[in-house]
């Protein structure tokens, strides 16, 4: 059993596979070179583990986490001069305690749905903002459209207006 960064008790299934690089050293340099994996494993994934989410290691992180754990793994154990070359760490299963499983999978159940909420939001978001500016540039024409017929207007009313002045008046003031 290990615990999340969240403090989620998880139950894994780790494969760890490897091969013996150097006879000697996997021979006569630790008295049990197997024990030695199985230790720097469990402790390597206890800190993991630990630094991240029980969601993101059972969704998006686990990819990076068996890349992580296998640089990880294979720094120690070159730094023990085991001889033992890790393949490849497969992490087969990752669930809850089963007496907490039901519980739990109604949590990722509502997180899932929160992120679907949120997605349809931003969706929603997406679209209205286009309008909104969309609405409000066109209400910003209507309003410059209706300022230059006013303006126009006003100007057609004082013309017509001079006109209006009998042409006598404006040879008696000459």
């Amino acid at each position: 059993m290990f615990l999340s960064g969240d403090n989620n008790i998880l139950l894994p299934y780790i494969k760890v596979h490897y091969h013996i690089k150097d006879v000697f050293k996997y021979s006569y340099c630790n008295k049990e070179p197997h024990v030695l994996l199985d230790s720097i494993s469990s402790r390597i994934f206890t800190g993991i583990f630990s630094r991240n989410n029980f969601y993101d290691i059972v969704t998006t992180y686990r990819e990076k986490l068996e890349k992580d754990a296998l640089n990880d793994i294979q720094k120690e154990l070159n730094e023990n001069n085991s001889g033992i070359q890790i393949v490849s760490i497969n992490i087969k299963d990752v669930h809850p305690p089963i007496s907490i499983a039901d519980s739990f999978e109604r949590v990722i159940a509502s997180y899932q749905e929160k992120e679907r909420l949120i997605n349809v939001a931003y969706k929603h978001k997406n679209r209205m903002i286009p309008q909104a500016r969309g609405y409000s540039e066109n209400k910003i024409k209507d309003a410059e459209s209706y300022s230059i017929k006013k303006v126009e207007y006003a100007e057609g009313e004082g013309k017509r207006f001079v006109m209006q002045i009998p042409l006598s008046s404006e040879l008696k003031s000459i």
